[in-house]
């Protein structure tokens, strides 16, 4: 087996878990954060000694939300990565952060202990379908996140939105998109919603309520037949319908479908 040229460290720990989220992540835990950590610092350690690494091209550190552990924390385990591993001068090391837990200790910390590269979980613009995402921050706290970050010297931002999200219409997608790439990232990140089976997106009656689409994506039982808000956009699978309506098809492939785009121009990755 070739020999491991890249690393992702999953922090688990949320302050609220989105009702589409069906990833390993946890809410109301933070009290085992520094358990955690100390268990991770055991299992980088026995997976050096296990597995054959070279010097890493990438560490990646996702969630979860890792923007939540507090800077003495995150500051620990980065040293702690930098003094297992051989970690490349000029390796790509990002963090996932959450705009409601960004701030300027935190910044300052993430800076300090090498990570060069911040993917900010922004998801959208518009509030409504913030609403539907159950997403507890909005366009506001997102701009402030990254502003803040580009003022301490984080000079590669990307930013993650989600499309296909129940009564999205292709002009708030766009104006989604123009928001985005206004605040100038080096990337965007974009993400087809999908309904997972044992996330309050799929079982909540009051979700199904609200977006009509709950029921039909997961066979459960038949939808109601709303009239259709949007026409068909370019693009397979349906990306700017909203699920609620009858011409629309579920997003089912994976947990989340992903295209991903440089800001300026948009070409492919």
């Amino acid at each position: 087996m070739e020999a491991f040229r890249h690393l992702y460290v999953h922090i688990p720990f949320c302050r609220h878990k989105c009702g589409y989220c069906d990833f390993n992540a946890y809410a109301g835990m933070d009290r085992l954060i520094p358990e955690y950590v100390d268990a991770l610092e055991k299992e980088l350690a026995f997976a050096r000694e296990r597995h054959a690494f070279q010097q890493l091209e990438t560490v990646y550190l996702g969630g979860g939300t890792p923007s939540l552990l507090p800077p003495a924390d995150i500051s620990r385990l980065l040293r702690f990565i930098r003094e297992t591993f051989n970690v490349s001068p000029d390796a790509e090391v990002t963090l996932e952060a959450n705009p409601g837990s960004t701030d300027e200790p935190r910044i300052a910390a993430w800076l300090e202990g090498g990570v060069n590269r911040l993917s900010l979980g922004v998801q959208g613009f518009d509030p409504r379908a913030l609403a539907v995402l159950e997403r507890r921050t909005d366009a506001a706290q997102a701009r402030r996140a990254f502003a803040m970050a580009r003022r301490l010297g984080m000079t590669n931002v990307s930013v993650d939105l989600i499309y296909a999200v129940p009564h999205q219409t292709p002009e708030t997608w766009v104006d989604t998109l123009r928001q985005a790439v206004e605040l100038e990232p080096e990337h965007v990140s974009t993400y087809c919603l999908s309904f997972e089976e044992g996330t309050l997106l799929v079982s909540s009656p009051a979700t199904t309520r609200r977006t009509g689409a709950a029921a039909r994506c997961t066979g459960q039982a038949p939808a109601p037949t709303p009239t259709p808000q949007t026409a068909s956009g370019p693009g397979a699978g349906g990306t700017w319908l909203d699920p609620a309506s009858t011409s629309a098809p579920c997003p089912r492939s994976g947990r989340m479908g992903r295209s991903s785009t440089r800001a300026r121009g948009w070409p492919r990755r």
